[in-house]
């Protein structure tokens, strides 16, 4: 069966520029610069996805083949958390209803959305459509997730998209030839501790 899952339509930028990156990394040749903004991106995009935290203001769309798939079961409403953290709109609640091949919008003032919660979510209607049981994106909710300002988010999540990029400059294979200890209080530390409530075990 199809799950749901969460697609990124667009983002405004980057939280660590190239220079941050490089300063900490004490790169002083512009020589590996492209290979640095890559590694950042992929830095952003994993810290992102562990911690639940949007670090960035990002546009989303949850695509789900069922209400039952998306509900969040311990509630037992028509509550739908959006797991990315922190939220700041939702633009539109789309469904493919029973024996259509075309999206209904769902009436903006059908549904609450909950920004100051963590998890945000979508409060919807108690009864909800019946949808074609064919379409794997049967439905489509969009909203934006994330800080408008780079410099809003924390401090521990920017220092850990920087220590995540030096690990992977330095250390461009996936083995080692050597015997490494973790260092305390540093990546996966910083990780769990900003990890949002309800993610990703």
């Amino acid at each position: 069966m199809s799950k749901s899952a969460y697609i990124e339509a667009s983002r405004c930028k980057f939280p660590v520029s190239y220079t941050e990156a490089a300063e900490h990394l004490r790169v002083d040749s512009s020589d590996d610069r492209d290979y640095i903004e890559a590694l950042i991106s992929a830095a952003t995009q994993y810290i992102e996805g562990v911690t639940g935290r949007a670090t960035t203001s990002t546009t989303y769309t949850l695509v789900s083949p069922s209400w039952e798939a998306i509900l969040d079961a311990d509630t037992g409403g028509s509550w739908i958390p959006l797991n990315r953290f922190p939220l700041i709109s939702v633009s539109s609640v789309e469904y493919i209803a029973e024996d259509e091949t075309e999206p209904t919008t769902m009436d903006s003032g059908d549904y609450t959305a909950l920004i100051l919660t963590q998890p945000g979510g979508v409060k919807l209607p108690d009864t909800l459509p019946d949808i074609n049981p064919d379409r794997p994106d049967a439905i489509r909710i969009t909203f934006t997730a994330g800080y408008d300002n780079a410099y809003d988010l924390p401090p521990l999540m920017r220092h850990a998209i920087k220590l995540l990029v030096a690990q992977w400059y330095e250390n461009r294979v996936p083995v080692a030839g050597v015997l490494l200890h973790k260092i305390p209080y540093t990546l996966s530390d910083i990780i769990n501790n900003q990890r949002a409530k309800g993610f990703f075990v």
